[in-house]
């Protein structure tokens, strides 16, 4: 069964839920006035968007935080369509392939980890269930989760949505890669500037050191094959020297210095 659609007049008095069709690209329409008056001044964005099917055999839906798209929903965003009047604005949008973007607005976000996933649903009642202390750690698991998403999409919107070595654009195979590990400083943790778009291979790699990033974005890969395979000495071959994509925004210089010294494998290189 389709636990939102079952439980949708109960879920709608602390979340904005919108029916769409899974078949049109789950196309919806968010009206300006409802989002403000019923939602945004009543819980801030502590609230879900709910974007589920109408047919009860269809398990299909998304629980997004707002607090990860707000930025989406701007008066500048509004839709031009004719059935968009003075008094009944509102924003129309789309999730393709698990990304979610408003007309008029360049900007996407990626929504698959809120694909079918009741987390953020079941943490709405905490209070019935939990004691403080598991309050707390819930709400903090939560906060976590949320920055990391947001983090992710900062990251892939800086870099057009594409690994900026390999191009590749599909979103399950992109990965918003830490400059500085997210253990080791705890204020570059959430700083888009901090990351690096790229696929799942490349992402391991600048990981575990086999490459870094010079100043001026080119890669610098360790210079002794000894110990490794020669398919991986191929690929460090082919992306020694290469330029990456340059992002948005300037990735802070501190970042990939800290990178070079304390987690390339060859800690000489300047």
């Amino acid at each position: 069964m389709n636990i939102v659609f079952g439980n949708i007049e109960e879920l709608k008095i602390s979340n904005y839920a919108l029916v769409a069709q899974p078949e049109n690209n789950y196309w919806f329409a968010v009206s300006s006035k409802k989002l403000n008056d019923n939602y945004i001044k009543r819980f801030g964005d502590n609230f879900n968007l709910i974007i589920y099917s109408s047919r009860e055999k269809d398990t299909n839906y998304y629980v997004i935080p707002f607090k990860v798209i707000n930025h989406l929903f701007k008066e500048e965003f509004y839709s031009k369509d004719k059935k968009t009047t003075y008094s009944g604005k509102r924003w129309v949008g789309t999730i393709k392939n698990h990304i979610l973007k408003i007309t008029n607005n360049h900007n996407v976000v990626d929504v698959k980890e809120y694909f079918t996933n009741p987390y953020f649903l079941e943490t709405q009642n905490l209070e019935e269930d939990l004691n403080d202390y598991e309050i707390e750690n819930k709400r903090q698991e939560i906060n976590v989760r949320i920055n990391q998403s947001k983090f992710r999409n900062g990251v892939l919107d800086n870099f057009f949505y594409s690994c900026c070595i390999s191009g590749i654009s599909e979103p399950s195979l992109l990965v918003a890669s830490h400059i500085i590990p997210w253990s080791h400083k705890k204020e570059s943790r959430l700083d888009p500037r901090n990351g690096l778009c790229l696929s799942p291979l490349y992402d391991k790699l600048f990981d575990k050191g086999y490459f870094t990033i010079s100043n001026d974005l080119r890669i610098i890969t360790i210079s002794s094959h000894e110990n490794i395979s020669k398919s991986l000495t191929q690929i460090l071959n082919d992306i020694n020297g290469k330029q990456i994509s340059s992002p948005k925004k300037k990735i802070k210089i501190e970042y990939i210095e800290y990178h070079r010294k304390n987690i390339f494998l060859e800690r000489e290189i300047k």
